[in-house]
């Protein structure tokens, strides 16, 4: 068999080698995209945080729990691999390791780029199989030119073979990064600048000292109210009803005098446009029933010397009065309580109907 022959052979098209821009090599490859949507998820997130390296141990933590790792880590930086399947879920836990700053989600299609490179492999081992084929009964002449031949395919073949593996994980695994930046620790103001006075009394610190110190609050006005979450020990200081948790979560009901006379939203948008001047940080709202009528919670966290607390906010329109229940601890002690207080409200609203 001559050369020129054999190579007249190996360069014939065939379906294996046929183009990309063939139609039906096209549609093909159009279809499979349709039916296995592959895609590299790469997601940046700047974070405030309290403690960096606490932060990030967390996050890796829960990334190896996850079934992915760290790819690069610094003091100020990390980089992760998280399944694409659970990188939103990702993202969301790392929410809450501080204040979100700054975030970017983006999916960039791949399925074209694996079709493609699959069609390109899948025609070069074709080849280098009919190369095999003529190797065996090629003569003296065409032994060489053959076997470079193999050599170059073989070498092709492994390239592809690379890229479609690095494809492959980046559509396996989402790339992710996480700038972490120190947070600002600065305590809301402790005072209030609003006309309506009972919105001043609004204050995680002075919350805290009126328990620790035995303090009562100056403009409470008196309260029957009685709401006691399971567990807390209650007791009372003079016009006022507290509770407290083995573990210093604090939990306190009161009244306030409604002046002026006003609707929930009112007083809604005004606690949260004091509360948001203050400097504390919402977490949400939602409308209950308090002392068996409608009424607002609120969630905040702040900072109060090195710990972080949850503080627990809500008040309902009771006539001449504004019911006012207080919560706050420390976030983690807090959440292990959260049913408990909940549960109490509720318990109270039954048992006002």
């Amino acid at each position: 068999m001559s050369l020129a022959l054999l190579l007249s052979i190996l360069s014939a098209p065939s379906m294996a080698q046929s183009s990309p821009d063939d139609p039906e090599v096209a549609d093909s490859a159009e279809l499979e995209g349709v039916q296995d949507v592959r895609s590299a998820v790469v997601a940046t997130m700047v974070l405030k945080v309290t403690r960096r390296e606490e932060a990030a141990d967390t996050m890796v933590a829960l990334a190896t729990t996850m079934g992915g790792y760290f790819a690069e880590r610094s003091d100020q930086r990390l980089r992760l691999k998280i399944p694409a399947d659970s990188s939103r879920a990702f993202l969301d836990a790392a929410e809450t390791q501080g204040v979100v700053v700054d975030r970017s989600f983006a999916s960039t299609g791949l399925s074209e780029q694996i079709a493609d490179n699959t069609a390109r492999l899948a025609a070069r081992e074709d080849v280098l199989k009919r190369y095999f084929s003529v190797l065996e009964t090629a003569g003296p002449a065409s032994v060489v030119t053959v076997e470079r031949e193999i050599v170059r395919l073989v070498s092709e073949i492994e390239q592809y073979k690379g890229r479609l593996r690095a494809l492959e994980h980046r559509a396996d695994f989402a790339d992710i990064t996480l700038d972490f930046q120190f947070r600002d620790r600065a305590a809301p103001s402790r005072g209030g600048s609003s006309s309506f006075q009972w919105l001043n009394s609004l204050n995680l610190a002075d919350l805290i000292d009126d328990f620790h110190y035995g303090y009562p609050s100056s403009s409470a006005r008196r309260t029957r109210s009685v709401i006691t979450p399971e567990s807390f020990a209650p007791y009372r200081v003079r016009r006022e009803h507290r509770a407290v948790s083995p573990d210093d979560v604090m939990f306190r009901v009161r009244a306030e005098r409604h002046t002026p006379r006003a609707g929930l939203d009112f007083w809604e948008e005004a606690v949260v446009k004091r509360m948001a001047e203050a400097g504390y940080r919402a977490v949400k709202a939602e409308r209950v029933t308090i002392g068996g009528q409608a009424g607002v919670l609120l969630e905040y966290t702040a900072p109060y010397g090195t710990d972080d607390y949850t503080y627990l906010l809500g008040f309902s329109v009771q006539g001449g009065k504004v019911l006012v229940v207080e919560a706050a601890g420390e976030v983690t002690r807090f959440e292990a309580r959260r049913s408990e207080i909940r549960a109490a409200l509720i318990a109270e609203a039954v048992a006002a109907q």
